[in-house]
């Protein structure tokens, strides 16, 4: 569905048909792109989820039509009830909603700059002064950048800045390559990641941006593509050199499956599992993973991960990797994770 309505969109035309070019940037992603043609081919879509409308969503509209013209609030909980997503909003939380962008709510009343609407004599609702209109045209349409913070040392001197969800993996003690030095993570303050220099190997910081998870619909046929040899004949000679020096080194993962596989590597020992699960499941399962490593005595490094598999290493061998991909894993390391986060504590 993503690809259909990305090049749908491109050539910002609707009397034309939008073409492209497919590019993917390794073999993966290849088999990734063909999985996607083949579903456009056969007519196959992501699946709709259907989720209720959200408030903060609701505030913003609310604010926009009190920006073009006073309004009734009884129409316009008509008018918002007609869209599907909030069918079943009800009059009370309408009215809260009002109430926040009226004086900013319990929490914000006390200050003026937060009083944006008033409501007349005659029950209509309207701006309270004009700056507020200019400040909600201005600010329309804006996509909030993903939250940053500082890195610097405990003496002041800032060495750049990194993603809050990067900083989110990283606790005190481990490492990662920075502004051209190993750093080592002491804590993490309000807005900043206060590190120390430090001769240990380290991971490198790696930025999700506004990633989208790997679809179920093309997860299933990308795994279809890895069981099913017969497949492999329409693909490019490299593609399919690849997929044959895996099945004869190893073995190919098949649906309901888990391939996990181990081997040392100059000086360091990985577990690679091939889950095809999504960029943001794979990082989640990473920081369960090197914390049950580390509990197991493996002197994890760190961990890297993309839409397909999850890679981690550490100094020792993992002699065992059932064990760390057991279901208890999300009531032992989870919970110590999310007690421990320095993000959830902000």
């Amino acid at each position: 569905s993503r690809l259909l309505q990305r090049i749908g969109r491109s050539n910002h035309r609707l009397d034309e048909a939008s073409e492209a070019i497919v590019v993917p940037g390794n073999r993966f992603e290849y088999l990734e792109a063909r999985a996607a043609l083949d579903a456009v081919e056969a007519g196959e879509l992501d699946e709709d989820v259907f989720r209720a409308g959200a408030l903060d969503v609701l505030a913003q509209h609310v604010m926009a039509c009190a920006c073009a013209a006073p309004f009734d609030q009884a129409a316009l909980l008509d008018e918002v009830r007609s869209a599907l997503p909030y069918s079943a909003l009800t009059a009370e939380t309408f009215e809260q909603v009002l109430s926040f962008i009226r004086d900013g709510g319990y929490a914000l009343q006390a200050y003026d700059k937060f009083k944006r609407l008033t409501q007349d004599a005659d029950g209509m609702w309207r701006i309270t002064h004009p700056r507020f209109i200019a400040q909600h045209r201005l600010n329309a349409g804006i996509i909030v950048e993903a939250t940053m913070l500082s890195v610097r040392f405990k003496n002041g001197r800032t060495l750049g800045r990194v993603e809050e969800a990067f900083a989110a993996t990283m606790s005190p003690g481990d490492t990662f390559f920075f502004a051209g030095m190993s750093l080592e993570v002491e804590r993490i303050d309000t807005e900043d990641l206060v590190v120390r220099a430090t001769a240990r190997p380290a991971r490198i910081p790696s930025y999700g941006g506004s990633r989208m998870p790997l679809s179920t619909n093309l997860a299933d046929r990308v795994r279809g593509f890895l069981a099913d040899s017969s497949e492999w004949a329409r693909f490019p000679d490299d593609v399919r050199e690849w997929l044959e020096a895996q099945q004869a080194r190893s073995t190919m993962p098949r649906p309901g499956e888990l391939l996990v596989e181990t081997f040392p590597r100059e000086g360091r020992h990985y577990m690679v599992a091939y889950s095809f699960e999504g960029w943001n499941a794979h990082q989640s399962l990473g920081m369960l993973i090197t914390r049950r490593m580390e509990t197991q005595g493996l002197r994890p490094i760190g961990f890297v991960s993309n839409d397909y598999a999850l890679a981690c290493f550490g100094l020792d061998p993992i002699t065992d990797p059932k064990a760390l991909f057991s279901p208890d894993i999300l009531e032992g390391e989870f919970v110590e994770w999310v007690q421990q986060s320095a993000l959830l504590k902000r």
